[in-house]
């Protein structure tokens, strides 16, 4: 072969071979570009859904927030008896306080709903008897002491002495309360 033969096949061969690289690399554009398209359906998407959340999340927000006021107000009540103990120390205070003539007085823990934000609570089963307007005047006022408070029952009835009444009262007070932040 001559040299002009030679150099039409070396020729040949590297158009060959340019040709070769030119259909891989389009490929490979043709590849990345499916690629990118498929990235930005997939990131188009993922905002449609981030969009549709923060709409929920803002509507929830707006359908709680009274609710949420709500127990914010009472939060620091509620903080005031977050255990047992607290609870009947608040109420032996308040029946000190009262100065009344107590029979007898229990506490006994309650259960309520584990997923609600007052998940349990104490029970207080107090018999008394005392002047009518001294027994009255305590009860009105332990909603002052424990707003958060529930009288479940209250009895009264005549007491043995002429102006005494008998109260047997059950109040419930709500413990270990979530909090809101």
């Amino acid at each position: 072969m001559s040299n002009k033969q030679i150099a039409c096949v070396v020729l040949s061969m590297v158009i060959g071979l340019m040709a070769y690289g030119t259909l891989t690399m389009k490929k490979k554009l043709a590849a990345a570009s499916a690629e990118r398209d498929q990235a930005a359906n997939k990131a188009s998407a993922a905002e449609d859904a981030r969009k549709k959340a923060k709409l929920d999340y803002d509507k929830k927000d707006r359908e709680t927030l009274g609710l949420r006021d709500y127990l914010a107000e009472w939060q620091p009540y509620l903080k005031q008896t977050r255990n047992d103990s607290a609870a009947e120390g608040m109420f032996d205070q308040k029946l000190n306080q009262g100065n009344l003539v107590i029979f007898r007085q229990g506490f006994e823990p309650l259960k309520l709903d584990p997923a609600s934000t007052i998940p349990s609570g104490l029970r207080a089963r107090l018999n008394f008897e005392d002047d009518y307007h001294k027994l009255l005047t305590w009860l009105g006022s332990l909603e002052s002491t424990l707003p958060t408070c529930r009288v479940s029952a209250c009895r009264i009835t005549k007491g043995q002495k002429g102006n005494d009444v008998k109260m047997e009262l059950t109040a419930e007070v709500p413990l270990a309360v979530v909090s809101t932040k």
